[in-house]
């Protein structure tokens, strides 16, 4: 199976963003927040394996991304996630940071 793994920082973020959102009690009803986790975590499992290709699901799936990215860093710093709390301020930053860059990058 080699060459089918892509270990880059962003996928790593996005699946503890995803795991952390799952624990988190936030703003949102729980079905659009674990709905939301859920995706994150597809999203950095989608990013590490090659197989899953991004071209493929195109320029929407990477526009929602965008998107998913700073409702993410939204709800970490308004919510209280039951693990790495302490650090939520700098991973919502990281991730706001990357949905900002990614939206700007299509316009």
């Amino acid at each position: 199976m080699p060459g089918y793994l892509n270990f880059n920082v962003f996928g790593i973020v996005d699946l503890l963003a995803g795991l952390m959102l799952l624990m988190t009690s936030s703003f949102l009803p729980d079905i659009i927040a674990h709905g939301h986790s859920y995706f994150l975590m597809f999203k950095g499992i989608s990013s590490i394996f090659t197989p899953i290709n991004t071209v493929v699901l195109g320029t929407p799936y990477l526009l929602l991304c965008g998107f998913a990215d700073l409702l993410s860093s939204a709800i970490l710093l308004t919510g209280q996630p039951p693990i790495l709390a302490e650090y939520k301020t700098i991973l919502a930053f990281i991730i706001g940071l990357k949905g900002i860059f990614s939206l700007i990058s299509f316009a």
